[in-house]
């Protein structure tokens, strides 16, 4: 399409080859907004676009910014985060819940229970509005790219 480079992160997440936990990629389709924030920046402090969810409402104002406590808690973080290996992350993901301020960068994946979805970062940009199915990666890429697939 002539572009030299894309962020196509939402288009990705909501395709059949995506490892994101099925509940989250539902939520992104039936989102009718997004939130800026930096609610899940624990050892990660930089701002990202959710779909709203249940740590969202609980622990941030409707602006996007976090509440006290989870901003204090992730203004620490940042040199943790760099300690922590990546895999820690993932584990965090697995246990964290709406209802504690402890949250991980790490997105919901499938087979992650779907507590993840409810206390993790379900992220999508402002396209998700505008994307209403799961398809192909192939298919995303040949719709990016506006080329009708072939076979």
């Amino acid at each position: 399409a002539g572009a030299s480079a894309v962020v196509a992160g939402t288009r990705f997440v909501l395709t059949t080859e995506s490892a994101a936990h099925p509940a989250y990629q539902q939520r992104v389709l039936r989102s009718e907004r997004t939130v800026e924030t930096t609610l899940f920046g624990f050892g990660w402090p930089a701002r990202h676009r959710v779909v709203p969810n249940e740590a969202t409402r609980r622990w941030c104002h409707p602006d996007g910014r976090p509440r006290a406590v989870p901003a204090l808690i992730n203004a620490r973080s940042g040199a943790l985060g760099r300690l922590i290996p990546d895999r820690a992350t993932t584990v965090l993901a697995r246990v964290q819940r709406a209802s504690v301020p402890l949250l991980s960068p790490a997105p919901p994946l499938a087979g992650m229970p779907e507590a993840a979805v409810h206390g993790g970062p379900l992220y999508a940009g402002e396209t998700a509005l505008r994307i209403t199915e799961i398809v192909s990666a192939r298919q995303a890429v040949d719709d990016l790219a506006g080329r009708t697939p072939t076979g």
